[in-house]
């Protein structure tokens, strides 16, 4: 009796020793991918909640989603409607996410993650467009008049071909939706309403070339309920109900998109 105690305090000793040490290296695995997720943005949004990683389950499908500050209001929403049915991920931001941006910052996500993550994305959920369409005079001042575009059209859809290039490259198994740009308002200081329409009107047509990707239509979405959702005259951004609907139409638009995956 005494040698066959002895013997299972030995072994629950192992046991216990065995999880310690796990519990240490998955300790040191998740501090070093946050070390390297804070790597990838500035200390101004490193404690936006917006940007912290999840709480990983590896039993649900990973989503990645980028765009500008619009997705930045409506991503609490997206969040909440699918709380416990994908990991979501929000592309670190550095600093305007125009077109040019996209390509540089997934391949630097991708680089710098990759000794944490063994993972693939199921869904990855993208825009540029408001930043492309901000007009600057030749003085760098705001000038919707006689300004040009921080990124012209013709720049602009090599910039989209090149990005749909490099997704169906390096993540050939992710349901790729990209979303619309969102309405600029007569009188925005920066930006003309025409170029909202002209942009969306380019991507749908750089878009027919790929069937498989999804478009999500937040321009005509949101356009329908403008007047109710703006946050004020002139602006680009919207109050707490217009993120909110964004947010959902968002989150539907992903969970579509998973079903087709299964």
């Amino acid at each position: 009796m005494e040698i066959w105690f002895k013997q299972s305090q030995a072994t629950l000793l192992k046991v216990f020793g065995l999880i310690a040490v796990f519990s240490i290296a998955h300790a040191n695995e998740s501090a070093r991918e946050v070390d390297l997720w804070h790597s990838l943005m500035t200390d101004e949004v490193r404690d936006i909640p917006a940007f912290q990683l999840p709480k990983r389950n590896e039993r649900l499908p990973n989503v990645l989603l980028f765009g500008d500050s619009i997705s930045s209001d409506y991503f609490p929403f997206v969040a909440q409607a699918l709380r416990g049915k994908v990991n979501l991920y929000r592309m670190p931001p550095k600093s305007d996410w125009d077109s040019s941006t996209f390509v540089p910052y997934l391949t630097e996500l991708t680089s710098t993650m990759a000794p944490a993550w063994e993972f693939k994305w199921d869904v990855i959920h993208f825009n540029f467009g408001l930043h492309d369409m901000k007009r600057y005079n030749t003085l760098g001042k705001k000038d919707t008049v006689n300004g040009s575009m921080q990124v012209g059209y013709n720049d602009y859809a090599q910039n989209l071909t090149k990005s749909l290039q490099w997704l169906k490259t390096n993540s050939p198994d992710t349901k790729l939706i990209f979303a619309t740009t969102t309405p600029v308002p007569v009188g925005e200081p920066r930006r003309r309403t025409a170029d909202s329409i002209g942009l969306n009107d380019l991507a749908r047509e750089i878009l027919a070339d790929s069937p498989d990707i999804s478009i999500n239509d937040l321009y005509s979405f949101t356009l329908a309920h403008h007047e109710e959702w703006q946050l004020k005259p002139h602006n680009v951004h919207y109050n707490e109900s217009g993120s909110r609907a964004q947010g959902e139409a968002v989150a539907r638009a992903i969970l579509q998109a998973l079903s087709g995956l299964n």
